[in-house]
């Protein structure tokens, strides 16, 4: 994954390659000091430094009011649009990635997909986020796992936000099936609140850690994205992500 950067960097200087260097080799040593080099990392793009990890429906006054509204709304309104078989964690996850505001907050286990996300803004102040989610869980619920099919979660999201009673006070690390063909083109894995109101970030630089993209990097890594075939067609794998990488590709706002 970071080797991608080091074949065919785009600095035009040893002085950008070097920073460029420094900027990897960074990431691998919040890795270690996470404690998270056997296992995949989570990375998480922000465009914006002062961006916190709160997910959506906790960025409303009013959105843990509605949250069952919404899921159940969506549910009984999405008709064949979603398989009936679904299950109300995939559910959730497939509201998430179709502009829902949700619990959820996305993670990537691809560091290229957290470059493509920190780096859409034309004028970007990016940061990526490095988690330990196996670490997250060990605080939240006592396991060290990430909650996916074989290591369930224990209880059923409906359920929980119906009756608005949440077992976990922190966030849980946890993946979904992969039937989602944008979840799964994004590598994606997600953190989910209970309780606490709090971002992620407010948990302290335990289990996850902010790192800062230089400015001076922001067009190097863009070039070798681009390189790479990372594109909002390969992170949105559909009609809308195809047309939106054609404008560009062509020149079009």
């Amino acid at each position: 994954m970071l080797t991608n950067y080091t074949r065919g960097a785009s600095c035009n200087s040893i002085r950008g390659m070097e920073a460029l260097q420094d900027f990897l080799d960074k990431i691998q040593r919040v890795r270690r000091r996470l404690g998270i080099e056997q296992h995949a990392a989570w990375y998480r793009g922000h465009s914006k430094q002062a961006y916190e990890l709160l997910p959506g429906i906790l960025r409303s006054r009013e959105g843990l009011r509605h949250e069952w509204n919404l899921y159940a709304h969506f549910k009984s309104r999405s008709g064949e649009l979603v398989e009936r078989s679904v299950g109300s964690w995939e559910l959730l996850a497939r509201m998430q990635h179709h502009g829902m505001p949700t619990r959820l907050l996305d993670w990537t286990e691809d560091l290229n997909t957290a470059l493509y996300f920190a780096l859409a803004n034309p004028i970007p102040e990016p940061v990526i986020w490095v988690l330990n989610p196996y670490d997250l869980n060990s605080r939240s619920v006592g396991k060290a796992v990430v909650f996916d099919e074989a290591d369930h979660l224990g209880f059923d999201y409906a359920e929980a936000a119906k009756a608005r009673q949440w077992p976990n006070k922190i966030p849980i690390a946890m993946k979904t099936p992969w039937r989602s063909s944008r979840i799964a083109a994004q590598s994606g894995g997600f953190t989910c609140h209970g309780q606490a109101p709090e971002p992620v970030n407010a948990l302290g630089d335990s289990a996850l850690k902010k790192i800062v993209i230089p400015p001076k990097l922001v067009n190097a890594l863009q070039a070798d994205l681009k390189r790479s075939g990372i594109d909002d067609f390969k992170m949105f794998p559909d009609l809308d992500g195809l047309s939106k990488a054609l404008r560009k590709q062509f020149g079009f706002p």
